[in-house]
């Protein structure tokens, strides 16, 4: 009896020996890795922060550079425009005794400038003459030849009437089929070119007339006959 009991101690105890053995095996597997990993891990975090803080610290450094020589060139460009805004105010400055001076002789001016303006007007008064002289001549010239143009013979123009006029104008142009010739504004007070182009062409001084008016051609009353019958018409009343 006693054997057995201390037998089955024996194996109660190996057993447990046993299975404190696995547990420890187990857990010094588990264990040592990570006990590894933990330093690898350290020592990779460190790379990369000094890998990543290297070029971040450079890259703050060179835009704080940056940043530094803007605001330098920043302060020379005002500077630069400060000295020209005191220069020019220099300048200025400088001009003002000039301009006054320079607006001494304007008496002298409006005295040059006045005598210049009278200058014109004499001129243009003497122009203004000239082209009333001229006109007056002109209208003596016309008035001429117009007296000119009458010059015909009334009594050629008689016959020359007769034979080509009379029959729509009536005998002493009172006007027939025709209108009457006797009127101080109309037939009486052309000149010898507007009574031809009225007969020739049929066109009066104011308007065109209607075919019903005949164009004499210069083979049937010649340029002489057309002044002779001018005349003619303008004695009548």
């Amino acid at each position: 009896m006693n054997a057995r009991i201390r037998t089955a101690g024996s194996v109660l105890s190996w057993a447990l020996g046993v299975t404190l053995g696995v547990i420890l095996g187990v857990a010094m597997l588990i264990v040592t890795p990570r006990l590894m990993a933990q330093p690898n891990l350290a020592a990779t975090g460190e790379g990369q922060t000094e890998a990543s803080g290297t070029p971040s610290g450079g890259e703050s450094g060179s835009a704080g550079a940056a940043s530094g020589r803007e605001a330098a060139g920043s302060n020379e460009t005002g500077d630069a425009q400060g000295d020209q805004g005191e220069a020019q105010d220099s300048r200025n400055q400088g001009e003002d005794p000039a301009s006054a001076e320079g607006e001494e002789p304007t008496d002298q001016q409006e005295d040059a400038g006045a005598g210049s303006g009278a200058a014109g007007e004499q001129a243009a008064g003497a122009a203004g003459q000239g082209d009333a002289a001229g006109e007056a001549q002109g209208a003596e010239g016309a008035a001429g030849e117009t007296a000119g143009d009458t010059e015909g013979d009334t009594e050629a123009g008689r016959q020359v009437y007769a034979s080509n006029c009379a029959g729509c104008h009536g005998q002493q142009g009172e006007g027939a089929l025709g209108p009457s010739l006797v009127n101080e504004e109309g037939v009486q007070s052309w000149s010898v070119a507007q009574f031809t182009a009225t007969l020739r062409e049929g066109r009066t001084p104011t308007r065109q007339l209607s075919q019903a008016m005949p164009r004499f051609s210069e083979d049937q009353i010649s340029d002489p006959q057309v002044a002779n019958l001018l005349a003619y018409i303008k004695t009548l009343n």
